[in-house]
């Protein structure tokens, strides 16, 4: 596999099934990813320039034009074929053979971000590759002024987006876990049932707080790759939106997370 972009999402899947369903395969396969990363200049440089662009929060084209450039310089001193041959080893080593289905769920920016991002990598500059170099530039570009930065400082203010979560493996299988909820997440949910719609809410928005503060005491003991899971975790929480409709199947997915969390 080329694209080390999807390479990394299917890594997260692996851990976020592996924390979900506390599997300890994939926390074993996870460790030994970030070993790969951290031991081999060719990935780690790749995971940071992503990471970076993925990250990146700018208004001025010239400045992202330039960011993007910098970036994608720093692996101009490996040739395709090595950057081919690192990706494919940790493909192989780790990920051959699972399925993951589609690993960007209904995020197709980012997996157009990662398409291009690869592209700009893996195209050296030559005559007939300008335009295609040049194409894939201005829609990353695209991407990074497009994000708006984010506000943590208030739950209120992030729940805006639709209920999508860390990844569909995510929603998938805290769906499964709705029907095995212990005899005490019953009575509270139940309790919370028989409760005005205001209450509902005030009780959603707390059990979100909760999770958010259990997933700042773990980012301080861990390391660069699971703290990017953890992140895209508190983001996903700080973007959900209360539906009254829905909140048996919402509150449940958190409180499960937040079981997990503390485990």
């Amino acid at each position: 596999m080329k694209n080390f972009g999807k390479i990394k999402n299917s890594f997260n899947i692996l851990l976020s099934e592996s924390i979900t369903l506390k599997k300890n395969e994939g926390k074993t396969l996870f460790k030994g990813y970030v070993k790969q990363i951290k031991e081999n200049k060719i990935l780690s440089t790749q995971f940071l320039i992503y990471k970076n662009i993925e990250d990146m929060v700018e208004e001025n084209e010239t400045k992202i034009i330039e960011l993007i450039k910098e970036n994608i310089s720093l692996m101009d001193k490996y040739s395709t074929k090595e950057i081919e041959k690192a990706n494919n080893s940790l493909f192989e080593g780790y990920l051959s053979g699972k399925e993951f289905g589609d690993i960007y769920g209904s995020n197709e920016k980012l997996k157009a971000l990662h398409e291009d991002i690869s592209k700009l990598i893996l195209t050296k500059r030559k005559a007939n590759t300008i335009n295609d170099i040049v194409d894939a530039t201005y829609r990353v570009s695209e991407y990074i002024k497009g994000k708006k930065p984010k506000s943590n400082d208030n739950i209120s203010e992030g729940l805006n987006v639709p209920n999508s979560m860390i990844t569909s493996v995510f929603v998938e299988k805290f769906n499964e876990k709705y029907k095995d909820l212990n005899e005490s997440e019953l009575k509270v949910v139940n309790l919370v049932v028989e409760s005005t719609s205001e209450e509902k809410e005030e009780f959603y928005k707390d059990t979100i707080r909760d999770c958010i503060t259990l997933i700042d005491e773990t980012l301080v003991s861990s390391d660069l790759l699971v703290k990017e899971s953890l992140l895209a975790a508190k983001d996903n929480l700080l973007r959900r939106e209360y539906n009254d409709d829905k909140f048996i199947k919402d509150i449940t997915k958190i409180l499960n997370l937040k079981k997990d969390l503390k485990q």
